[in-house]
């Protein structure tokens, strides 16, 4: 290597890929050797990086077996134990780098290798077994390369998959958005927001309407303090600095989730307001004042365009209504739903009625 010091990356690249095949058919032997499964990994990202490897590169024939690597890979990514988590960030990281690639973009056989990992999703539980396994024994390293690998494939892959059903999947997604750990948790909302940029028209009934609803209300409890909290340096579950980038991050998807449902997602919080009043659950009724105050911007301006057809005009008409009501309860019009009164159980949900109503 020293001695081709002088060459560019350009110029390494092309002098290693004439060896490609050769190397490859090494490290897929390699691969069905456990003592040599996590070295193997290891080689293989680096080439992948390297040498820009894409899905279909993987999932074609390589020399000294018929499996493709996709299919090894997609194994390994499918059991629900039996593999250090080391290996499963290593799989996950190298079908990673192939999904992004874009030299193969909108080629029938790197659809071949999407239509194959998302049946592996239902057939071999592929992602979602080790996913759960590593929720559950709290490998937060691991799940996080699978959540990346998840959502990096839906939306790299977007305008495919959003036309076809989805229910194989959606639960993962799902699941991901609810991990405990934010940093999992995270990737999932660029893929919600990469869906939102898909036509309405355009998606199928699994990513409309329904789907935003059950995202949404996710992600009231997802942003909820715990119900011991009092301060930040009292506090031993959440994480402060995460807990704050979680909620920054997640406003936009917020958003597109009221301008897709509108109404509805006005009473779905307003749902959850009084949900939490009844079960003297002051962070719910925090977290859904949270969203209110997130999307407020979008609520004043839709009340304030001139509409132009009736069933514009009726959800304006709607949306004003829901709005008075719920700031009249709050204000004192329902003393259960007053706010003082929740104040009372804490004063974080005095500051977030303050943060929508101000």
């Amino acid at each position: 290597l020293e001695s081709c010091g002088y060459l560019t990356s350009p110029q390494i690249i092309s002098e290693m890929l004439p060896n490609i095949e050769i190397v490859l058919g090494t490290i897929r032997k390699a691969l069905y050797e456990p003592s040599l499964a996590r070295s193997a990994l290891e080689c293989l990202s680096g080439w992948t990086q390297t040498c820009h490897i894409t899905l279909s590169h993987l999932n074609s024939s390589i020399q000294g077996g018929n499996n493709q690597f996709l299919s090894i890979l997609v194994q390994i990514l499918s059991q629900p134990s039996g593999y250090e988590e080391g290996l499963w960030i290593l799989a996950s990281n190298v079908l990673t780098e192939a999904i992004v690639m874009p030299t193969d973009s909108c080629t029938p056989s790197r659809q071949a290798a999407v239509t194959q990992m998302i049946a592996a999703i239902s057939e071999d539980g592929f992602i979602a077994a080790p996913f759960q396994f590593c929720t559950t024994n709290r490998w937060d390293d691991g799940a996080h390369a699978l959540a990346n690998l998840m959502c990096t494939l839906v939306s790299e892959e977007v305008d495919y998959l959003c036309a076809e059903p989805a229910d194989s999947y959606i639960g993962l997604l799902l699941q991901i958005q609810a991990h405990p750990h934010s940093r999992v948790a995270l990737t999932v909302l660029e893929c919600w927001l990469t869906v939102q940029d898909i036509p309405n028209s355009d998606r199928h009934e699994h990513w409309k309407e329904p789907l935003f609803a059950t995202i949404s209300e996710g992600l009231v409890k997802r942003l909820a303090y715990t119900r011991r909290f009092t301060t930040w340096e009292d506090e031993v579950e959440l994480d402060e600095q995460e807990f704050t980038e979680y909620r920054r991050m997640v406003t936009d998807v917020l958003v597109n989730c009221y301008l897709l449902l509108r109404i509805q997602f006005l009473q779905q919080m307003t749902t959850t307001i009084s949900n939490g009043v009844s079960n003297q659950d002051w962070t719910l009724m925090e977290a859904a004042l949270f969203c209110l105050a997130a999307i407020f911007r979008e609520v004043c301006s839709r009340l304030k365009t001139k509409e132009n057809s009736s069933s514009q005009e009726k959800d304006q008409i709607e949306t004003a209504q829901q709005i008075l009501c719920l700031v009249g309860h709050l204000c004192g019009s329902d003393s259960a739903m007053a706010v003082t009164v929740a104040a009372q159980q804490h004063f974080l949900v005095l500051v977030a009625a303050c943060k929508f109503m101000g």
